[in-house]
C-alpha cells in the first residue's frame, strides 16, 4: 500500500520507505479512547487530580529501560503519538458505588444504576 500512497505530486518518485511517519499522520483521523476501569482514579503521581486527556498523555510517555518488553511497549506508545496527533480520552463513570453492586451488575436494572452511568450510555 505504501507503494501507492503519495503525499504530493513531487513525491511520486520518492521511495516510500524514506517518508517520515509524521508526514502520514495528517491523513489519520483523530482518536478517542474510551476507558472502562471502575477502579481508575484520575490522579497523577503526586496524587493531584488530572483530566482524562492528561491520563492518556501520561499513559503514552515512554517507559525507562531497554528490555525487549519495554522497547516494544515504547514502540507502540510512539506510534500512537506520531500517527494520532489529535487524541482524547473519555472515562466511563462507575455504574454503582458499592463493591457488592459492581459484582452483580448484570442482575441490577439499568434504572437502579448511578444516573451518571445511565447518562453516559444514552
Amino acid at each position: 500500500m505504501t507503494n501507492r500512497i503519495r503525499l504530493s505530486n513531487e513525491d511520486k518518485h520518492r521511495n516510500p520507505d524514506e517518508v517520515e511517519p509524521k508526514e502520514f499522520a495528517q491523513f489519520f483521523p483523530d482518536i478517542t479512547l474510551l476507558v472502562r476501569d471502575f477502579c481508575l482514579q484520575l490522579v497523577d503521581k503526586d496524587n493531584k487530580s488530572i483530566t482524562p486527556d492528561q491520563y492518556l498523555e501520561n499513559a503514552l510517555v515512554d517507559l525507562p529501560g531497554r528490555s525487549t518488553a519495554i522497547v516494544e511497549k515504547n514502540r507502540i506508545r510512539s506510534a500512537i503519538r506520531l500517527n494520532f496527533p489529535k487524541r482524547s480520552c473519555l472515562v466511563m463513570p462507575r455504574p454503582a458505588d458499592g463493591g457488592e453492586e459492581l459484582w452483580r451488575l448484570s442482575e441490577i436494572p439499568l434504572t437502579e444504576l448511578k444516573i451518571e452511568f445511565q447518562r453516559a450510555l444514552a
